[in-house]
């Protein structure tokens, strides 16, 4: 060959070489490779890209969308093919990593390629072998692969993680904001009156004393925490004491055992300008902390302070609470926080999800709404326990995935339509009334008296909100049916007759379901 011929300009000495950088690797590349063609080749090229994209995210990220189930299945026409094993981690490469996967190609090959990534076709996704690839001094890991029960017992840990967390105690919980509270008509009035608390609490506000009750896990403490979150930040000056029924009676029961009493009842009126205590239920029977509590109280109403408190009943439903302290409860404003409707639940779930960073399709939301109609908490933690179940098994979001996961029935949860249209016949039937009367407007003694039992009952038996029973009665609003509820309840207290009736149309709903 030509000793002219210009060899410098194509090889490089070795310690040029090594000291080259991982852009430069081109130079010594083949500009066009076929893949299929060449597999050893192809597992190299592999392998340098992986190391190359696992040096520009998180271990977390590559192992959970990258380590065992990224293949290059083809280059060719100016495309790269990447197969992968789900539509939810072609949906996430595509989403998040296509310009890290792009620039990986183009430090190995030089060139820029259109990346194009497809699901593997046929892939058994729950029982799908792990790729073996090349390891390296940083991929190289050693671990003890767990069992199907390990599997397992991690998921459900997750979930009951969630519904048993760590008591906050007098701790502000920074996260639990107006911001990320979902709005629906269920709550919307409990967080108007919170965000005007927000804004200016105590005697130069609205509502110096604020009581929200709901069964457990519909947001009652969330909303408690947004409210001091947002005083905290139009009143930075003020001194918020947040704590629970039970912290506040340790406290007490903790200061008569240290002899500090005396100072344990001046701390609140001197030294607290807003006090938030959340399940004061917890203090029923509890007489010497309510005869403390109601003295505080009284101080801090007197100065002009902030009151807030929840429970799971209304004031005067706390069995075993003093008769001084329900009045006191009761001399603000006391609002319930109803279950979520449908459209609301399906929020709820949307919102958690995007906190989670998790990809749930619109068909899985809609069917977890569904089939969970009661407490947030619980909606939220199988989120959470779906969440980690993918995480685990890194397999894709779908419904017959959540349907086996979350044991759920598939169909839609009828129970409240179909609840209360066999409430309403029945309780017709025993009074002897058109159904039609009882959806109408009339004001008639008689079918009032049945349109009050008929909602009390299908509150009680199907569990449905308020909205849903007034939207079935003829499209009443739900302080109608709050006072429905309450004076029906009142009324069976003292009227036997009432009683008969109400056991009367729970037997003929018994026949009806048997």
């Amino acid at each position: 060959m030509n000793e002219d011929f210009p060899f410098g300009k194509f090889f490089k000495d070795t310690d040029s070489l090594k000291s080259s950088k991982i852009n430069n690797l081109s130079d010594h590349l083949p500009k066009k490779k076929e893949i299929k063609s060449q597999p050893e080749e192809s597992s190299d090229l592999l392998d340098e890209i992986l190391n190359l994209i696992s040096s520009n995210i998180s271990e977390n990220q590559f192992d959970t969308f990258f380590n065992d189930s990224f293949i290059i299945k083809d280059i060719k026409n100016g495309q790269a093919i990447i197969e992968t094993k789900t539509n939810f981690l072609k949906k996430a490469l595509e989403g998040q990593f296509l310009s890290i996967i792009s620039g990986a190609l183009h430090q190995c090959l030089g060139r820029e390629l259109e990346v194009i990534v497809e699901v593997k076709s046929g892939a058994n996704l729950l029982k799908a072998l792990p790729q073996k690839r090349k390891k390296t001094a940083k991929n190289t890991t050693f671990t003890i692969t767990p069992t199907q029960d390990d599997l397992k017992d991690q998921v459900n840990s997750a979930f009951i993680h969630h519904m048993n967390p760590e008591e906050y105690g007098i701790e502000i919980d920074h996260t639990k904001t107006f911001s990320n509270f979902i709005v629906g008509p269920s709550n919307n009035v409990a967080v108007a009156a919170g965000q005007a608390v927000a804004k200016n609490p105590g005697k130069n506000g609205k509502y110096p004393s604020l009581y929200f009750y709901s069964p457990s896990g519909l947001g009652k403490t969330h909303l408690l925490h947004a409210v001091a979150n947002g005083i905290k930040e139009n009143h930075p000056s003020l001194r918020i004491k947040l704590t629970t029924g039970r912290d506040f009676m340790m406290q007490m029961v903790d200061a008569f055992q240290n002899g500090t009493i005396n100072k344990f009842r001046q701390n609140y009126p001197d030294k607290v300008d807003v006090l938030m205590i959340d399940d004061i239920h917890e203090l029923k029977n509890k007489d010497a902390t309510q005869n403390e509590l109601f003295h505080v109280f009284n101080e801090l109403h007197r100065k002009g302070k902030q009151l807030i408190f929840t429970s799971d009943k209304p004031p005067k439903e706390i069995s075993g609470l003093v008769e001084r302290l329900k009045t006191r409860f009761q001399m603000g404003l006391v609002i319930d926080i109803q279950r979520p409707d449908l459209e609301t639940r399906m929020a709820i779930l949307k919102n958690k999800a995007l906190e989670m960073d998790l990809f749930c399709p619109d068909d899985v939301i809609a069917l977890m709404a569904q089939n969970f109609s009661g407490s947030t908490r619980a909606m939220e933690g199988n989120l959470v326990k779906l969440s980690a179940y993918v995480d685990i098994h890194k397999i894709e979001i779908d419904v017959d995935v959540v349907k086996e996961l979350l044991e759920l029935t598939g169909e839609e949860n009828e129970e409240i339509n179909f609840g209360i249209e066999h409430i309403a016949k029945a309780t017709a039937n025993y009074y002897r009334i058109p159904l039609a009367d009882l959806k109408s407007r009339s004001r008639s003694k008689e079918i009032v008296h049945a349109r009050h039992m008929a909602m009390y009952l299908s509150r009680k038996k199907v569990h449905c909100t308020q909205q849903e029973i007034g939207q079935y009665f003829g499209g009443r609003d739900h302080t109608s049916v709050l006072h429905a509820c309450e004076k029906t309840q009142e009324n069976l207290k003292k009227n036997s007759e009432l009683l008969q009736d109400l056991q009367s149309i729970e037997s003929a709903l018994n026949d009806i379901r048997n």
